[in-house]
């Protein structure tokens, strides 16, 4: 299809950045690295906007609320969320209704990209099990004999960073 791979490796694109004329002058170092390309696919939606015209009842009532955490938190970087993430946004509340809506975002977006890596899909559905957002939740979550585990930073969890910041 013209020598346009759809889905090209990581190490493809880093290749491809490094010979296009407009980076050559800059020094490897500044090229981004294999893994931050993967961050930053990853990062990047995918799929269909949800639409509240085609959504359940449950999708209507869980994704509206977590729509206004991710325009509030991308700082309207990000408006919307896919089909599929509504679709995850819906099971997470019925798993647990009292998420706060910026992480049932965190997390629906985590278990897509988990689909597949059952250790990191774990991860996730722990972190849930144990209601990790709140106090005694991240207080047992973090005490648990778990094998691996999700480790949000403090700033994340609206807590005083080292810096004395008070969010």
């Amino acid at each position: 299809m013209c020598g346009f791979d759809p889905r090209p490796s990581f190490a493809a694109i880093r290749k491809a950045l490094k010979s296009d004329p407009r980076f050559a002058t800059l020094p490897d170092s500044q090229i981004p690295s294999e893994n931050t390309i993967r961050d930053i696919c990853r990062a990047a939606p995918r799929g269909e906007r949800w639409s509240l015209l085609d959504a359940t009842p449950n999708e209507a009532r869980y994704v509206l609320p977590v729509i206004a955490a991710v325009i509030g938190t991308t700082h309207g970087r990000r408006t919307y969320v896919t089909k599929d993430e509504a679709r995850v946004i819906a099971r997470i509340y019925a798993a647990g209704p009292d998420v706060p809506p910026a992480e049932a975002f965190r997390v629906a977006r985590k278990l897509l990209w988990a689909a597949g890596d059952p250790v990191y899909e774990a991860m996730q559905t722990h972190w849930l099990a144990f209601r990790a957002w709140t106090p005694e939740g991240e207080e047992r979550y973090r005490t648990a004999p778990l094998p691996t585990r999700y480790e949000v930073p403090d700033d994340m969890l609206g807590r005083p960073t080292d810096e004395g910041d008070q969010r």
